[in-house]
């Protein structure tokens, strides 16, 4: 139910939930944080991996803007 809004409260609660449990259990939680305002709760809630951009989206917005580049040229 919450596929297009993944910062809503139940799904930013149970996140947290997540994390405390696993690394309650002696295990490293991790996570993939890609807004910089989430990460340090992230650290709070347990998360010890934690990644922190995507090749794939960090390729997608290089390449948008070299296009935008050349389409205000146009």
């Amino acid at each position: 139910g919450y596929l297009d809004d993944l910062n809503a409260p139940a799904v930013q609660k149970t996140v947290a939930d997540a994390l405390r449990r696993i690394s309650a259990s002696g295990k490293a939680a991790g996570i993939l944080s890609l807004k910089d305002s989430e990460t340090p709760t992230h650290i709070e809630n347990g998360a010890r991996i934690i990644g922190v951009a995507s090749d794939v989206l960090d390729l997608n917005a290089a390449l948008r803007n070299k296009a935008q580049t050349w389409c205000d040229r146009a």
